[in-house]
């Protein structure tokens, strides 16, 4: 089961449909949760895919309710996660299937870039480095759900996925990960991402993560005072932005896109370190908070 969540998506909805219901795998079902206000979307599904199985909310939903609602829906023995802004390869769910199958893991498959606009490259590398189009197979910490397969008895166990938060997928990584269960790359199972936000709005966003991730990683972690004062103090430094500019480099030059990465350099950086400021005010506020 396909299952994928949509909001105000029609600039690139009708494009993914096509790429998923062109796919060589074909025991599959694709399930579609909607929330948005106007019609758009559904046109699309009902007019061009009636093989979709769709659903319109009459309220908006976060990507994780919706994502949610639709794993009720579906009948396969395996969940396949994807965005409407992805454009699976051919063999995308193909690749996923066969290193299911060969490994027994849950299975996180590659991510390049849609689009050849310097913004484009550079959010792509801040957003997805550590998921790349390589050669490599490897195990993962984390994955996201534009590219995500796992069993269905294993979600059923483990998840599902945590609708008030926008980190949903990390956070059910890592309840994953603690349970014992592998997460593994499979690079030949390819979507490319659309990127359609502008700078502004990339900053703003990368921002806004900052906070909720270091929100889950407290929650989760359990962070003291002095441990979130010492990540405060290495992220306005910033030695942390020093440390994952090296990071999104070496993922950039094992994929062959060590070009993008200095091409795209402004946008990395400052993209980067929007992340961090998100981080330093929600430290900030709680070790303020617990003072």
């Amino acid at each position: 089961s396909v299952v994928m969540a949509a909001y105000q998506s029609e600039r690139t909805l009708f494009r993914c449909l096509e790429h998923l219901v062109a796919q060589t795998f074909t025991d599959r079902e694709l399930i579609l949760v909607d929330s948005s206000p106007g019609p758009a979307c559904e046109e699309f599904v009902r007019g061009s895919f009636p093989e979709v199985v769709y659903r319109r909310s009459a309220t908006q939903l976060s990507a994780y309710e919706a994502r949610n609602r639709g794993v009720q829906l579906a009948r396969g023995q395996l969940l396949a996660f994807t965005d409407p802004d992805a454009y699976p390869h051919p063999d995308w769910l193909q690749g996923l299937v066969d290193y299911y199958r060969e490994s027994k893991a849950c299975v996180i498959g590659a991510i390049a870039c849609y689009g050849d606009k310097w913004i484009d490259r550079g959010a792509h590398l801040v957003k997805f480095d550590k998921w790349l189009p390589s050669e490599t197979s490897r195990l993962l910490t984390e994955g996201p759900t534009v590219n995500f397969l796992i069993p269905r008895d294993v979600f059923d166990s483990l998840g599902p996925f945590s609708e008030g938060s926008a980190h949903a997928d990390t956070e059910l990584s890592w309840r994953l990960r603690r349970a014992g269960v592998q997460l593994r790359f499979a690079p030949a199972a390819i979507v490319e991402h659309h990127h359609l936000l502008g700078w502004t709005d990339l900053i703003a966003e990368r921002f806004t993560r900052g906070v909720g991730y270091a929100e889950l990683e407290s929650k989760w972690d359990g962070n003291s005072r002095p441990s979130m004062a010492w990540r405060l103090l290495i992220s306005l430094l910033p030695l942390r932005l020093l440390s994952q500019l090296r990071r999104v480099r070496g993922h950039a030059r094992a994929a062959g896109q060590e070009g993008d990465f200095f091409g795209a350099f402004p946008v990395v950086a400052t993209a980067l370190y929007a992340g961090l400021l998100g981080e330093c005010v929600y430290f900030t506020r709680s070790i303020l908070s617990r003072s």
